[in-house]
């Protein structure tokens, strides 16, 4: 628990750094997905109403954001921090998936 702390934390300051020089260039976006009930890769996680916010930013093909994901019944829990950048329709992503639950 202690380090998925930290690497909120550091997405968090490297967002805040750049913030003003990456605000000139790109876009953050903000957006929150309500599901009655979530599956990963076909497997049924969570059988309740699930909240998940996301936030991130974009500048051509570069993005940075994470998802978050929580139940109201407090069953499941994840956090997914994600790098990608895209050019000429191929795409290499790094992602970090951390479930809670």
């Amino acid at each position: 628990m202690k380090l998925n702390k930290i690497k909120i934390a550091l997405l968090a300051l490297i967002l805040t750094i750049f913030a003003s020089d990456l605000s000139a260039q790109g876009r953050f976006d903000v957006g929150l997905d309500l599901k009655n009930m979530h599956y990963w890769r076909g497997l049924r996680v969570s059988d309740g109403f699930v909240a998940g916010p996301t936030v991130g930013y974009f500048n051509g093909g570069f993005a940075i954001l994470s998802w978050g994901g929580m139940s109201l019944d407090g069953d499941f829990l994840e956090v997914t921090n994600i790098i990608s950048y895209t050019t000429g329709g191929f795409t290499v992503a790094l992602a970090d998936i951390s479930n809670l639950s």
